[in-house]
């Protein structure tokens, strides 16, 4: 079994490796075998002209011997036969080039981008501050950072928990703090993709006996281009405690909910903007729990 390492010091020519030095010691490998003809710095012209054809083909043997299987698959199967295998040499420096992440389709990179954010595709924004690093990836360079962003925000589920039970306006105004600096240390056109915010309110009355967090609703906010902006609510959400409670919002609370989304869909229909209605619809909750117009079910 291959060894790390054992390419490099196999002598065998990969894609990556150091071609200069990889040809001179091929060269010397030629020249031990009587092929000094065909040596990688000999010039057209040079040398033994009208070499037979089985000598040209015992040189060209002799360095593919020198070179990885990979790169030998990748070379084209039509290279211009001159005497003295300058084509051969130049193909092989092409291919022993080290891969470009850049020479993928945009396609491809969009799908490296989605397997390596997907691993951790929820964001707690309760735990953010403007210290918080983003994924290693959008720091690699500014094209990447330029293609993976929207991949970034669009694949990602943020999350946000507002408690409004003891000090209600606290609460409220600790998570709308939050989420007003964490939209402003956003990149120029982040918003715009984002596609799903959770907001979970913990303590909303009326009071049932049990943690205050244990009773809360999960409001789960998502935007699509073609439907628009949508709430979906689920009750006692809170994963880390016991779900014995199961009340819903109270029918004047979810209309107040769906006449929200619905203005900002009329809204964002004479507008540009995209996911940014799902943060102004996350404001817009915070101030009907301001006003103490979101309740559950007696």
């Amino acid at each position: 079994m291959a060894r790390l390492g054992d390419f490099e010091l196999s002598g065998i020519l990969y894609a990556g490796c150091d071609f200069d030095a990889w040809r001179d010691k091929t060269d010397a490998w030629l020249r031990l075998r009587g092929l000094e003809s065909f040596v990688s710095r000999t010039k057209k012209g040079e040398g033994r002209s009208g070499m037979a054809q089985r000598l040209k083909e015992k040189a060209r043997d002799a360095i593919c011997g020198r070179v990885d299987r990979a790169i030998i698959r990748r070379l084209p199967t039509a290279i211009k036969p001159d005497d003295h295998l300058q084509s051969f040499w130049r193909q092989l420096e092409e291919q022993a080039k080290p891969f470009r992440f850049e020479d993928l389709t945009p396609e491809l990179r969009c799908k490296v981008y989605s397997s390596i954010l997907s691993a951790d595709a929820s964001y707690n924004l309760s735990q953010w501050t403007p210290s918080c690093s983003l994924p290693a990836i959008l720091s690699v360079c500014s094209t990447v950072r330029k293609e993976a962003m929207p991949v970034y925000y669009s694949s990602t589920e943020f999350r946000a928990t507002c408690k409004v039970s003891g000090d209600r306006d606290r609460g409220i105004e600790k998570t709308r703090n939050t989420i007003t600096s964490w939209t402003r240390s956003l990149a120029h056109g982040a918003l715009q993709n984002l596609r799903s915010i959770n907001l979970y309110v913990a303590g909303l009355p009326p009071r049932t006996a049990g943690p205050v967090e244990s009773f809360g609703n999960l409001l789960q906010f998502r935007f699509s281009p073609v439907t628009g902006p949508t709430c979906d609510e689920w009750q006692s959400a809170n994963p880390e405690f016991a779900l014995h409670y199961h009340k819903s919002l109270n029918v004047q609370a979810k209309e107040r909910l769906q006449k929200s989304l619905a203005r900002l869909e009329k809204y964002r229909e004479v507008t540009s903007l995209r996911g940014e209605v799902l943060v102004m619809a996350i404001v817009d909750i915070l101030e009907l729990l301001e006003d103490g117009k979101m309740e559950r079910e007696a």
